[in-house]
């Protein structure tokens, strides 16, 4: 094969290729070295140490911090206009040259940009206090306070009281995802399925944790029923039926309003229960127009409640608000423990294999501070 161009002409078929074991690169020859490669004027034509170590940054999810080819010389020159080519739609006219019959051409066209990989935001998360634990086993003591003050007569005195605690032990479950790429998939594939993996891999970390949590909230907090819908009006008039602030304040005398102590901070919605709470006119006044961001996420509640946030994400159920505290008195605990990934390339199939683990455990750990708030709305299709 011969390939040429105005400036550069590579007689391949007539060049020799030799591998120097003293420093792995290639050289190429127009003759059979019989002492040293300076005799026959042999030349650098490809880094097997570069090659090694892009190899290792495909395998660890690090692709763009590829900074070096491996060819050299005339044959990096050919290497970066066979790149310029596949940049300005050289995919399509690698598929025509290919064709042995002209009236049967198919044309490959592939975009660049690979779509699909992105993910949405995972919020749950923010309904918990996030606790490490580097050794996966944690024990949590809750203090059980005595009675109030005795009224005492004349030489009299208290009887003496103790305080009791109560421990409660809990241990972060592993999560794990494995996927392998074959050499088959990487070779033929036009863009880089491996890399991509790792990319929507990282995702599934995030969305287990906001899982785990909005489903430890759903199932086990305290449900207390909202006094009347938030999404009813009067008859004939642009007036709500029911004011969804005294739910609000039932959650905080439950929880701020007693001896418990918390801090209600956090309230979780989905983002068409959270429209129906924006669209009350006892939070939005009669005439004044509401907007909601639907987007999942963490913004302020409004309706006159400063310093309390709603976590926005459609895996709550509609009509439920779970208002937690995450700060005094922690509702909710999200315990996490070590993470890690792990790669590996089987030389035998020429496979890549990439892991991801994660310990984590999303746990109430103070009943007390929180409400799951039910029937507010009539859930609708979406």
């Amino acid at each position: 094969m011969e390939v040429n161009d105005q400036e550069i002409k590579i007689a391949s078929d007539k060049l020799s290729f030799w591998g120097n074991p003293t420093n792995d690169i290639v050289y190429a020859t127009y003759g059979a070295p019989n002492y040293s490669f300076s005799e026959v004027g042999a030349y650098p034509v490809y880094d097997m140490n570069i090659k090694a170590e892009n190899q290792v940054l495909l395998r660890t999810g690090k692709a763009d911090e590829i900074s070096k080819s491996p060819w050299l010389g005339e044959f990096y020159d050919k290497y970066q206009e066979w790149h310029s080519l596949m940049a300005a739609g050289g995919a399509q006219r690698m598929a025509a040259q290919t064709s042995t019959d002209h009236t049967a051409i198919e044309v490959l066209n592939v975009h660049a940009e690979v779509f699909g990989r992105r993910e949405r935001i995972f919020a749950g998360k923010n309904l918990a206090q996030i606790i490490n634990v580097p050794q996966l086993v944690i024990d949590i003591d809750t203090l059980k306070k005595y009675g109030n003050m005795e009224r005492l007569g004349e030489l009299m005195v208290p009887k003496p009281k103790i305080i009791k605690y109560t421990r409660a032990h809990f241990e972060a479950v592993k999560w794990g995802l494995i996927f392998e790429t074959s050499e088959e998939d990487q070779l033929k594939n036009i863009h880089n399925p491996h890399q991509d993996a790792i990319t929507i891999a990282g995702t599934k970390v995030e969305s287990r944790g906001s899982f785990d949590v909005i489903e430890e909230l759903l199932a086990n907090l305290t449900t207390l029923a909202v006094v009347g819908s938030w999404e009813t009006f009067e008859a004939g008039a642009d007036r709500s039926s029911n004011n969804p602030q005294i739910d609000i304040g039932k959650v905080q005398l439950n929880t701020d309003g007693t001896g418990i102590g918390g801090r209600m901070n956090r309230i979780g919605m989905h983002q068409l229960t959270l429209a129906r709470w924006r669209g009350n006119s006892y939070n939005r006044g009669l005439i004044e127009p509401t907007l909601t961001n639907y987007e999942p996420g963490t913004e302020p509640l409004g309706g006159g409640f400063d310093g309390i946030g709603t976590v926005k994400d459609q895996m709550i159920d509609q009509g439920v608000a779970l208002a937690v505290s995450t700060e005094v008195e922690p509702t909710c605990a999200y315990f996490q423990g070590p993470q890690r990934v792990a790669s590996e390339h089987n030389n035998i199939t020429g496979s890549d294999v990439y892991g991801i683990f994660d310990f984590h455990l999303a746990a109430i750990i103070n009943s007390l501070t929180g409400r799951k708030l039910t029937a507010a709305t009539v859930p609708i299709a979406w």
